[in-house]
């Protein structure tokens, strides 16, 4: 018997989370044997509690994009929550679906008035839709950037408002759900830069965490190759983030990200020091490697709080299977 596993995400059906996950378990062998269904939810707090309600098994958010960087906000939601059961991180995935400019068809470049997507899918974009689609300004010309909640929301939009001057940046999985077709642009400088702009865009690769429950996440294992996920907070001062590198280096275990963003209740004292938490991603895993397991004791002794955000296996999209 198949079993049926619920995995949610952020976003209307066809956003890129969706198919991520999709292509996810389509994809690769551990995940074979199960039946998927994805469910939908508005806000990552919704997401994130259906998880912790076990109304779904796991969730799937992206963490990084190469060409925007770090979504803050969710690695925030994750190491400041004091809410039990903690998420983790089950996996990582990185996946690339190419951003297409979407309309109803007939739809073009020079009738369009307005561009919907997600904030970060509008930022990754940015240059490519100035050359196409100039912005609105003061006079009421040009084209008008709408930001929604993911892009399956925004092909849901361009085609529940029936306009052909609505286009939308999604991918080809939302077009083929709400029937969308690509937008041709309208002159021979457009299209040189189109050319140019998505050879750019195909850089554009995203991670994504498998999260889950702490208490259901099954170990990982050595021949998985895992990573290990930290956040952080050291005192301010001279040698923190040296003392802490230095548990890393001494026994040859690679750093793969650090990253620092200031701690909100620091800013309430302006006119001192800021403290910051830290993120540390680095290879392997406690439960699988005693020298893992020592620098992390080390990083507890160099620091004030430490939240082991996973150890995890880590997964590449394949084209080809998709």
């Amino acid at each position: 018997m198949t079993s049926v596993i619920r995995i949610g995400f952020t976003g209307a059906v066809g956003s890129y989370s969706e198919a991520a996950v999709r292509a996810l378990y389509a994809g690769h062998a551990a995940f074979k044997g199960c039946a998927l269904e994805t469910v939908s939810f508005e806000t990552d707090h919704q997401l994130f509690e259906a998880v912790r309600s076990q109304k779904v098994d796991q969730a799937i958010t992206p963490i990084e994009n190469s060409l925007s960087g770090t979504l803050h906000e969710i690695l925030s939601a994750l190491i400041d929550t004091r809410d039990v059961p903690r998420l983790c991180i089950a996996a990582e995935f990185i996946f690339h679906e190419p951003h297409q400019l979407l309309g109803l068809p007939g739809a073009t470049t020079s009738g369009a008035r307005q561009v919907v997507s997600h904030d970060h899918v509008l930022a990754q974009c940015d240059e490519y839709l100035d050359a196409v689609l100039p912005k609105h300004n003061a006079s009421g010309s040009g084209c008008q950037r709408v930001m929604v909640s993911s892009t399956g929301e925004a092909a849901e939009l361009v085609r529940a408002l029936n306009d052909k001057s609505v286009l939308c940046v999604a991918g080809h999985t939302a077009a083929a759900i709400y029937g969308l077709v690509p937008v041709a642009v309208d002159t021979d400088e457009q299209r040189a830069q189109q050319t140019r702009i998505e050879t750019h865009a195909d850089s554009s690769f995203t991670r994504f965490w498998l999260l889950a429950r702490e208490d259901l996440v099954a170990p990982v294992e050595r021949h998985q190759e895992p990573k290990t996920s930290l956040g952080l907070r050291t005192q301010n001062r001279p040698g923190a983030l040296h003392r802490i590198l230095s548990c890393f280096a001494l026994r040859n275990i690679n750093v793969y990200k650090i990253e620092s963003r200031p701690q909100p209740r620091s800013i309430l004292r302006p006119h001192a020091a800021w403290s910051y938490d830290m993120y540390i991603d680095f290879e392997g895993a406690p439960s699988v490697d005693a020298s893992v397991a020592r620098a992390l004791d080390n990083v507890r002794e160099f620091s004030t709080e430490v939240v082991v955000l996973g150890s995890y296996p880590r997964y590449v999209f394949d084209e080809q299977l998709w």
